[in-house]
């Protein structure tokens, strides 16, 4: 071996060693890349939930606030109206209706407030006094703006802590009637946090918007930690944030250098250029690798929130003597914003079918408001428009106009066969009976979301024995083959064509089948949803 071999060997070890120091900082750089990336996804997809549930008890408090309203002369109807909160949102503990001070006396300082709560499986209630300092109470009676309180645990109580969301009540001139206020628990939101453990050491606080302590460990954050994320909760303020100690991260970084340091004891042979192109080449990789998988994941994450937003396999679809239902859902690889409900109350068949405009975690969340808005409005009207005019209220007021959706809703007579239903910017629906297939007619009233004060026309036919309603949303006429020709309207009649002898759960998944052969495994470009509604008279 010639003196300039030599040199040439030592030029490459030390070469090498600078590489494995280098390679180490970057990799360790990289683990904390990983875990803040790890990090702040799992905060996204936990402040999503937190944010759902949220949402469901704004929808159940603010829906009834018109209810407070029409029946303001009815005290004793207030209790009802508590009553329904609580059952329309299962995770409430207790919901008030608190008038305003001398509303139904003459005496200037009365007070009225009846409150339900529960007791176990029961619903006990009573009044509440001395409430007009109270802070939920005082604050939104004073700006007549809906908000969540500070965290706060009832004197005498079981010791746990609650948060109160609170809607004030107001009539047409502004005066304020009374404030809707509904307790929870806070705990109730300890399953979306604990989902935030990217390490075996991390932990997850969520604190109040003053930075009360509302789940996590009391623990000031250590000075310590490797990396500290945070994220705020949407529209209530709260913050959530997810701690990793150093340690951590030191035990994955050993790993790391003991494997570096043994590659590169073996490839010391190796010419330094090489080394160098190859470190480059794995850092892109990784790079590269890493984004995919996180994108993946997250879309991942965000799709099964929106899927539990469905009726779940163990939410049976209505069936009995007199009606037969089915439903399909076909996801796209994008997050999209459809969504159907379907039940039964005193003989009645309450359905909706919509479409929120655009896409991702937003949509989801918005079609999760409109679809527990439906719910909660039918439960106190038997007209579709009063039901979808509701629905346009509160997405317009949530939303600011910024976002739309289409929506079909109606209510079927399951004893008469009489169907009241209103359109809201969706296509007409399918009328599958005995003499051929043809379009219900509609009226082209708008989409939800535009105008607050948007007024949406009923319509009303009778449906015969056997005959077999079809509702779905756009994505079903504009899937596409490889060749970008669509679906469309031709082959969606082609498989309708005598097919009203079918029953909804055959005719939808024969619909599938033909799409599926014409679309020749081509992705899809949107959700599609349809539900099948046969009236078996």
């Amino acid at each position: 071996m010639s003196n300039r071999d030599v040199a040439v060997i030592i030029i490459a070890a030390l070469l090498m060693m600078a590489a494995a120091v280098i390679q180490y900082v970057f990799m360790r750089s990289s683990i904390v890349s990983a875990a803040t990336q790890s990090a702040k996804s799992d905060l996204s997809i936990s402040c999503q939930q937190i944010e759902t549930k949220v949402t469901e008890i704004e929808t159940a408090v603010n829906a009834m606030g018109y209810s407070v309203l029409q029946n303001a002369t009815m005290p004793e109807s207030m209790y009802d109206i508590t009553y329904q909160v609580l059952k329309n949102s299962p995770v409430l503990e207790s919901c008030v209706t608190a008038f305003s001070k001398g509303y139904y006396s003459p005496r200037k300082d009365s007070l009225y407030a009846p409150c339900s709560f529960r007791m176990g499986d029961r619903y006990n209630r009573r009044l509440v006094t001395d409430y007009l300092t109270e802070p939920w109470y005082d604050d939104p009676a004073t700006y007549r703006k809906p908000q969540w309180s500070e965290p706060y645990v009832v004197k005498g109580g079981n010791g746990k802590m609650y948060v109160t969301y609170s809607y004030p009540v107001t009539d047409h001139q502004g005066k304020l009637v009374a404030v809707l206020a509904a307790n929870v628990a806070v705990d109730s939101l300890t399953k979306a946090v604990d989902g935030v453990d990217g390490y075996p050491n991390s932990y997850a606080v969520l604190t109040s918007k003053s930075g009360h302590r509302l789940v996590g460990v009391n623990d000031e954050i250590s000075q310590d930690a490797a990396l500290v994320v945070s994220s705020v909760v949407g529209k209530v303020g709260w913050n959530l944030t997810t701690i990793c100690p150093n340690e951590d991260i030191n035990n994955k970084t050993a790993t790391t250098r003991i494997i570096v340091l043994i590659m590169q004891a073996l490839a010391l042979l190796l010419l330094a250029v090489i080394v160098i192109k190859s470190l480059i080449g794995l850092r892109q990789l990784q790079r590269t690798t890493k984004e995919k998988d996180r994108m993946g994941s997250e879309l991942e994450k965000a799709s099964d929130v929106q899927e539990a937003m469905q009726p779940s396999e163990t939410e049976a679809l209505p069936h009995n003597k007199q009606v037969e239902t089915f439903s399909k859902v076909l996801t796209a690889r994008e997050i999209g914003g459809d969504f159907y409900d379907c039940f039964i109350d005193s003989d009645q068949l309450f359905f909706c079918i919509g479409d929120v405009a655009g896409k991702g975690a937003p949509a989801a969340l918005l079609m999760a408001m409109a679809k527990s808005a439906f719910r909660v409005s039918a439960q106190h009207h038997e007209s579709p428009a009063q039901i979808i005019s509701e629905v346009n209220k509160l997405i317009c007021k949530m939303n600011d106009g910024k976002t739309t959706i289409k929506m079909f809703g109606g209510i079927l007579d399951l004893n008469t066969g009489s169907l009241q239903y209103c359109n809201a910017g969706m296509h007409s629906p399918r009328l599958l009976t005995a003499t051929g297939n043809t379009e219900l007619a509609v009226t082209a009233n708008d989409r939800i979301g535009i105008h607050v004060d948007a007024i949406f026309n009923e319509q009303h036919t009778v449906l015969n024995k056997m005959t077999t309603l079809f509702l779905y949303t756009d994505g079903l006429t504009e899937a596409e083959n490889k060749r970008k020709e669509q679906w469309g309207i031709k082959h969606l009649n082609a498989q309708l064509s005598s097919s009203h002898r079918m029953n909804p759960g055959r005719l939808l998944t024969q619909i599938e089948t033909a799409l599926s052969e014409f679309a020749e495994n081509e992705p899809l470009p949107d959700d599609i949803t349809m539900l099948a509604i046969k009236y078996l008279g």
